[in-house]
């Protein structure tokens, strides 16, 4: 039987708004938002009693059967990605992911992906196949990591060279992308990118599958990040925030792509795929970031959170701060990230530390406001001043 070696962290006891609250009462600042899913904050009192009325009236159904509250959800999902797109309700991004790739080659009836390197699309051993290192792989092909930052290119010279694959590559069932490759280093592709992309798609008659499930649900000031992009995907993979911290997931597929799909014999049947309780989350998420403005919040928060990251980095070896409204990151090179890191630790502010990029990730709640951002950029100028 494995052994997971015991967990480092803390033990938390709670949670409300941007804290954490260990088992010693001692208060952690969040600014990952759970695992980048409670964009409403941790024990939003509303969102709190909704679900424990809804917990006591329904939260499964058979597979055979839907609810007023399915209905709700879908709708809602509707209302905020224009266009013919049907819905199924799922559980978690990977599912979705998975379903998404299956719905793609049924209508096709091809099965190579292209994909991009440094990308995450789901924890499935399928989907972990599609990240890696760019060039050919078992299921298709990886693009070059969009990262102008460490390019020896530059635009717009470079034509966006890292959008072609080589050629002969056949039979091509999609294309799939993140807006932002948040996994990877939260690499923000240049302009331009994603249409692209999606030209790439059409000329190998392929379908566009783009990855929200990291970007979605209103991190960016807009309710999906490629909206303002000039793409229109075929299909839209969404999860984590839409749940503020259930399961919760939902793959969106062009009214055209899912009838050749069934045409073509595709079914999906999940034992929690279109409950109600799923139904609930995502209506009653997408109704509260309406009704407190947290939409036009993340981009005015997220600006304000950026600003204070440049004007450290014009005092101390901050790099590379990039981002879009509560989806940012910066670099801090080694041997600084190490140090960084362990102060901030010892100071209870919760980071995204990844190594392997010496870059810090923020993905809090939409709900973070100033006295966060303070006790998160006094942390920050602390643990800088103290490097050699």
């Amino acid at each position: 039987m494995t052994r997971f070696a015991p967990l480092r962290q803390p033990l938390m006891a709670g949670a409300r708004g941007c804290w954490y609250t260990d088992v010693q009462g001692r208060q952690h600042l969040d600014l990952l938002a759970g695992c980048w899913c409670t964009i409403l904050g941790h024990a939003h009192p509303v969102f709190t009693r909704r679900v424990r009325r809804q917990a006591g009236r329904f939260v499964h159904a058979g597979t055979g059967y839907l609810s007023p509250e399915v209905h709700q959800g879908v709708e809602a999902f509707l209302s905020i990605l224009p266009g013919d797109y049907r819905v199924a309700l799922l559980n978690t991004g990977s599912e979705a992911m998975d379903l998404a790739i299956r719905v793609a080659r049924a209508a096709t009836g091809r099965r190579a992906v292209i994909s991009v390197e440094r990308g995450y699309y789901g924890a499935t051993a399928e989907m972990l196949a599609l990240t890696g290192t760019a060039g050919a792989h078992p299921l298709g092909y990886r693009l070059p990591v969009p990262d102008c930052s460490r390019c020896e290119h530059s635009l717009p010279a470079c034509g966006l060279g890292c959008t072609e694959p080589p050629d002969p590559l056949c039979g091509v069932a999609a294309v799939v992308c993140e807006p932002i490759l948040a996994s990877g280093g939260m690499v923000v592709p240049p302009p331009g990118y994603l249409p692209r992309l999606e030209t790439l798609a059409r000329s190998r008659e392929a379908l566009l599958v783009v990855n929200e499930v990291t970007t979605g649900g209103g991190r960016t000031g807009r309710w999906f990040a490629h909206q303002d992009q000039g793409v229109s995907p075929d299909l839209v993979v969404v999860g984590k925030a839409f749940g503020n911290g259930f399961p919760a997931a939902a793959l969106l597929v062009r009214d055209e792509v899912e009838d050749r799909a069934r045409r073509a014999g595709l079914t999906h049947v999940q034992s929690h795929g279109f409950d109600p309780f799923t139904g609930f989350l995502v209506a009653t998420v997408i109704e509260l970031v309406r009704e407190e403005g947290l939409l036009a919040r993340a981009g005015e928060v997220g600006r304000e959170l950026k600003d204070r990251l440049d004007k450290l980095a014009e005092r101390f070896p901050v790099r590379n701060v990039r981002g879009d409204g509560l989806l940012l990151a910066f670099d801090v090179p080694e041997p600084g990230f190490s140090a960084v890191a362990r102060r901030l630790e010892e100071l209870g502010v919760v980071v995204g530390a990844q190594p392997v990029h010496s870059t810090f990730r923020l993905l809090p709640a939409l709900v973070l406001g100033e006295v966060e951002i303070a006790v998160f950029a006094g942390a920050l100028e602390d643990s800088l001043s103290r490097l050699p």
